[in-house]
């Protein structure tokens, strides 16, 4: 008897196997456009691709206390996370420091677990979103979301800068 899920993604635990036909169609639905208009970097727009990224966050899971991906740490490189308070990227849109963000990201990488996928996820529905134009301004700063694993590999995923 399958496990109770209210969608596909979050019913896949742990890791997502992207070699299997479930997890490539997990990852381009988690990595597609976030709403129909390209996003130009405009406030006027800010709020509709916020409230698009939180929703489809709860569609993968990526929202969940505390297991979800949104949910940062006070000390992101803590030996013991469960100790942490956690800030729900959400409710903090904007205030949470780059820095922060920017540890995190290492660390999920680092340990190598689903958050590094959904991280991933998001990231690329945001590109796939921003306008051409947009993401001309967005590569201007990829030290903000630009970074070399502890693995070797390089990783984008910082994400989402209060730049944007």
């Amino acid at each position: 008897m399958a496990a109770f899920a209210v969608s596909p993604a979050r019913a896949i635990q742990g890791l997502i196997d992207f070699a299997s036909s479930e997890g490539i169609k997990v990852y381009n639905k988690g990595s597609s456009r976030l709403m129909e208009a390209e996003y130009e970097l405009e406030p006027d727009q800010a709020f509709n691709l916020i409230e698009n990224l939180e929703f489809r966050g709860h569609t993968f899971g990526w929202t969940e206390d505390p297991e979800g991906v949104t949910y940062i740490p006070e000390d992101p490189d803590a030996i013991d996370l469960d100790q942490e308070a956690l800030t729900y990227l959400f409710d903090e849109f904007g205030s949470i420091d780059l820095n922060r963000i920017q540890q995190w990201e290492r660390r999920i990488y680092v340990d190598e677990e689903r958050s590094a996928q959904d991280s991933n996820m998001i990231f690329n529905a945001i590109m796939t979103t921003l306008s051409e134009d947009a993401k001309a301004l967005i590569f201007l700063h990829k030290e903000d979301y630009e970074f070399t694993a502890a693995n070797g590999s390089e990783i984008q995923g910082v994400w989402p800068s209060s730049r944007w």
